[in-house]
């Protein structure tokens, strides 16, 4: 058994059920797994999913985008971010890496409108740009929070 397994092993015996009155709730637990060993907590948030079918084809470039990279330009990549009902927010898409540019032009994607804001187009999106570094240590670069509304209308995060 990996050492990766062995150290995980409680998730087996964890289960969790939700019915649908778990929406808005947030449950807690602390794993009792492995004997002498501190496994730490596990914390469930829930929402109610909307039953919207919707999705929406999106597609961003960026302009004049800060040099992140000592030497060339920069590597910029886009992450999305739905906010939660709580006030946090969650990744719910993630762009390809556009190699030594500071003007991407990024490919367009279909994303269903429950993942993007839970069919909610008031609900803020917040949107990042990175400077993808191979270390892992990624770069934010820019930071935007649109409606959903104004990124289908094109008035979205200026980048």
């Amino acid at each position: 058994m990996s050492s990766c397994s062995s150290s995980c092993a409680w998730i087996a015996s964890f289960y969790f059920i939700c019915s649908e009155d778990c929406a808005g709730r947030r449950f807690v637990t602390t794993s009792r797994g492995i004997p002498g060993k501190k496994c730490g907590t596990i914390i469930v948030k829930a929402e109610e999913l909307n039953n919207c079918r919707e999705s929406v084809m999106m597609q961003f470039c960026g302009n004049k985008l800060d040099k992140k990279d000592f030497f060339g330009k920069s590597d910029p990549f886009l992450v999305f971010y739905r906010s939660n009902e709580d006030g946090t927010f969650t990744i719910c898409h993630k762009t390809e890496v556009v190699k030594n540019t500071l003007n991407p032009v990024w490919q367009a994607f279909k994303i269903p409108v429950r993942a993007l804001c839970n069919g909610d187009y008031d609900r803020t999106i917040k949107v990042e740009v990175y400077d993808w570094d191979r270390d892992g240590s990624h770069d934010l670069s820019e930071s935007s929070a649109p409606a959903a509304r104004e990124s289908s209308e094109g008035r979205g995060p200026r980048l």
